[in-house]
């Protein structure tokens, strides 16, 4: 996990905001793309943690308006509640949406597989070998945001395999939904060499044109991922605090902002602005 968002100071330390997938451009797509890369992994931003646009500012260095627009997405897209005039709280994923999502995937995934290797004409081993080369290389990555993207590029690399244009927009739709809790599954060394070695197993596969190998190795490897971050979901030693258990909410230690970006007193989750 990554530190707490308030700095020795008291005030939020300033970092310059970070690109997501596509790259955004606008400011305020840099900050919605920063402030979900951070969500559920950092400290201060964990289920039932509170969030201000002044304390977000200070923490992306950036002015209130591109804050308040990537906070609007983000209740929209319902990873935020908003409170009127008192901030916004870190709304828990769905354990039960976050398996049915995975269901999808698997059906879209293997639906994928069957289409590419049916197609003749198509050039596959040179669109697979981008894949192979990326997760036969030598790993040198532990950087929980690095493998999350790893990890999107490959899954959404096979459904490209399909040549459907539609297939692989009702993937990506998927993804975007389930990518902020998938990537819990790489905060630990042995999950992401167990990753690679289900990405090899699937690639093999599909090189020998092995369709049910290659299918049987995707959905068991999405089943195991899927078991592992319904886990630490509910396990309150991994920090994170699920919608299945409102009970673990309330005393999450995640730290949350003032209105001035500020630590609370209590160093905990604000409950009420008068703490501040």
């Amino acid at each position: 996990m990554t530190g707490s968002l308030v700095g020795q100071s008291g005030r939020s330390k300033p970092r310059q905001v970070r690109q997501w997938h596509n790259g955004p451009t606008r400011q305020a797509d840099v900050v919605y793309a920063a402030l979900k890369g951070e969500l559920y992994l950092a400290s201060w931003a964990l289920p039932g943690a509170r969030l201000t646009e002044n304390g977000l500012s200070d923490h992306f260095g950036t002015s209130r308006a591109p804050v308040r627009e990537a906070l609007k997405r983000m209740v929209q897209e319902r990873y935020l509640s908003a409170h009127f005039r008192n901030g916004y709280t870190v709304r828990a994923f769905s354990i039960e949406t976050f398996r049915e999502l995975s269901e999808v995937r698997i059906v879209l995934e293997s639906q994928a597989i069957r289409w590419a290797l049916a197609q003749p004409s198509l050039d596959y081993d040179a669109q697979l070998e981008p894949l192979r080369a990326e997760w036969y290389a030598s790993r040198q990555e532990s950087d929980v945001s690095r493998i999350a993207r790893l990890n999107w590029e490959f899954h959404a690399g096979i459904v490209a395999l399909s040549g459907n244009s539609q297939l692989l927009q009702l993937h990506r739709d998927v993804l975007e939904r389930v990518e902020v809790v998938q990537r819990l599954d790489f905060t630990e060394e042995d999950r992401i060499e167990t990753t690679y070695d289900e990405h090899r197993a699937v690639i093999d596969a599909l090189f020998r044109r092995d369709i049910e190998d290659a299918v049987r190795n995707l959905e068991l490897h999405i089943r195991r991922s899927t078991a592992v971050v319904s886990q630490r979901m509910t396990d309150p030693a991994s920090g994170y605090q699920s919608a299945a258990n409102p009970e673990q909410r309330a005393s999450t230690s995640a730290v949350a902002m003032c209105g001035d970006g500020s630590e609370p007193p209590s160093g905990g989750p604000v409950q009420r602005r008068s703490e501040c």
